[in-house]
């Protein structure tokens, strides 16, 4: 609270001097809700709940603070209802828990350049330099409280932590923007994800939103992998050219992989976690085996026409995954 102290006592120094401290004030109003939030309201929540374990009837007690006068309570007993419509609960969401990586490198996804275009349907137009920006504003112009409401019903999340919250996550907090009133919007995606947020959002509010996402999506992935691997050209064996149309999609269990274990994604040396059997999941996020090439290739290896085949950019025990079934289906000829 001393800091709070600080910066209000700069303000009174700026007013005498004649500056304007409107944006500071706003600034300083959510920092001192995301404290009353986070620190203080669960100090009183520890030291009243337990004076009230003997009580059998609903009640509401007030909290009134006005800095010149103080602090009252006031306790209602009837018509609380009325009482609670114009009141918010502050419940801090809980922390995401988040397994930590034995992966040799360490990646950050980015965006080259804005893709992410949405249309209201009054011709409002958001179109950002950044996909993230325009993230943030199309849900600034939605409503911050009505876009939290659909993510708490629906348990929306980017990397385990809900898209927008009330509690700064401990391995991600860097990644989630303030958008005022204690909430906070997480920005770790892809602008596939960002885009599939919005259409979510919505149908759920029905806003008949028309959201332009350019294929062309590209990923910047920063590694420690040391060399340059080339791209690889797509080599289907003799054994799936004869069996072109009735080879089915690649299924871990055709190589005996259960789910729980590592692949490693060759291009950058990144370990992914078999989620099910057609599907692998990395920080919380489950992706398909191409989706996952397409979102975490590195730029410079990509193709022009977006399709991948998963099973040969993923390795187990030092074979790829193709060449794995391509050894069990010899097998069984």
């Amino acid at each position: 609270m001393s800091t709070l102290s600080e910066l209000y006592n700069a303000i009174e120094v700026l007013k005498k001097r004649g500056i304007s401290t409107e944006t500071l004030e706003k600034e300083i109003e959510d920092a001192e809700y995301k404290i009353i939030q986070d620190e203080i309201l669960p100090l009183i929540n520890k030291d009243i709940a337990p004076l009230f374990a003997d009580v059998r009837h609903e009640l509401v007690l007030m909290v009134d603070y006005k800095p010149d006068t103080g602090t009252t309570l006031h306790l209602v007993r009837d018509n609380y209802d009325d009482v609670l419509k114009s009141a918010q609960e502050i419940l801090p969401d809980p922390q995401s828990s988040h397994t930590s990586s034995n992966s040799p490198s360490k990646h950050k996804a980015h965006s080259f350049e804005s893709e992410l275009k949405v249309i209201f349907p009054d011709g409002c137009e958001i179109n950002e330099n950044k996909a993230v920006d325009t993230f943030e504003k199309t849900i600034r112009r939605i409503g911050v409280g009505r876009v939290r409401k659909v993510v708490e019903d629906n348990d929306l999340r980017f990397c385990k932590v809900l898209v927008i919250s009330n509690t700064l996550d401990s391995k991600y907090g860097k990644s989630q923007r303030n958008l005022g009133d204690g909430w906070l919007l997480m920005t770790l995606s892809n602008n596939s994800m960002k885009a599939e947020f919005l259409k979510k959002v919505s149908q759920v509010l029905e806003l008949n939103l028309e959201i332009v996402l350019n294929k062309t999506d590209k990923v910047k992935l920063k590694n420690n992998v040391k060399g340059n691997i080339k791209p690889k050209k797509e080599k289907v064996s003799k054994i799936a050219k004869s069996k072109r149309y009735k080879r089915d999609r690649f299924k871990f269990s055709m190589v005996g992989i259960m789910p729980g274990e590592y692949v490693t994604f060759i291009p950058t040396g990144g370990r992914f976690k078999v989620d099910s059997d057609d599907s692998v999941e990395l920080d919380g996020v489950t992706y398909k085996l191409s989706q996952a090439v397409r979102t975490f290739l590195p730029q410079e290896q990509q193709n022009t026409s977006g399709a991948y085949q998963g099973s040969i950019y993923f390795s187990y025990n030092g074979e790829t995954l193709e060449k794995l079934r391509e050894k069990t289906e010899k097998k069984q000829e």
